[in-house]
């Protein structure tokens, strides 16, 4: 399961549409979106909250080693010379004095995305002086919640800057920063959540052969790929015949990539029938 914490609504927003997360009605005391492969948290501003939601979703769940967290929504930047507005930074250092909180996440993934430190404030910054990181937001540190349940080697504060410290724009599209981002972030978390497990299924050679072409031929994104792999593996655990349900794609002539979800929407119906 993909774990993401967000602190608003409109953080969300974008995610859930991207996800197709339904809401789980199950649980009253926050707010959770889900679907088979993300649960979706929206906390409430600040660390404090954050780390009462955060513990109290993965107290609920069945945490296993192949899960990931992500804390992911809008941060500050110190300075306009290092981050752009809408550039997506991981976070490689967390800081919160306030709450004692000091992290430093396994950076052992490759990514295409910016670096930097980050603190978490329960205040509004008012002296420059206070900040010691690249980026400031309100809930980041409350990550610190998550790595009871799992290594942090799959914890990841993700976060997409929106403005620069008191230089504050009352104006900033929260939504439009995550749609335009959500794509090739969503393309690298499912490729972290797929890390090592992708293939661990005995397939013959031919199968494997049939499938890595498929994929090839598809052009299929992370996240396509991350879900289609999972499906084949449970196919081949019910005995399915990979080849003849790749191979009668392979001749076709692709020209747009909703001819592809088609084809994988054909797939996974002869999957689950």
């Amino acid at each position: 399961m993909i774990y993401i914490a967000v602190a608003m609504a409109s953080e969300a927003q974008e995610i859930i549409k991207f996800y197709n997360l339904k809401k789980d009605n199950t649980i009253k005391k926050f707010q959770v979106f889900k679907n088979s492969e993300v649960t979706l948290i929206i906390t409430g501003i600040g660390v404090v909250n954050s780390l009462i939601a955060i513990t109290y979703l993965l107290t609920t769940e069945d945490i296993n080693s192949r899960d990931i967290f992500i804390n992911l929504g809008i941060a500050g930047a110190k300075s306009r010379e290092k981050y752009e507005i809408g550039d997506v930074v991981i976070a490689n250092k967390i800081l919160d004095r306030g709450n004692n909180i000091e992290i430093y996440p396994d950076m052992i993934f490759e990514h295409q995305f910016k670096e930097g430190s980050l603190q978490s404030f329960s205040h509004v910054v008012k002296d420059e002086k206070e900040v010691e990181t690249d980026m400031v937001d309100m809930e980041g540190a409350a990550v610190k919640a998550a790595a009871l349940f799992m290594e942090t080697s799959r914890i990841f504060v993700i976060k997409i800057i929106s403005d620069y410290l008191f230089n504050v724009d009352n104006n900033i599209d929260v939504q439009l920063l995550l749609k335009n981002n959500i794509s090739q972030i969503s393309d690298w978390i499912y490729k972290v959540a797929s890390y090592n497990q992708n293939f661990e299924m005995e397939y013959e050679d031919y199968e494997r052969e049939i499938i890595e072409k498929f994929i090839l031929k598809m052009n299929l994104t992370e996240s396509m790929k991350s879900s289609f792999l999972s499906n084949i593996k449970y196919y081949k655990l019910s005995d399915g015949d990979i080849y003849s349900l790749l191979n009668k794609y392979m001749n076709l002539e692709i020209k747009a990539k909703k001819e592809v979800k088609k084809i994988l929407d054909e797939i996974n119906k002869q999957i689950i029938k």
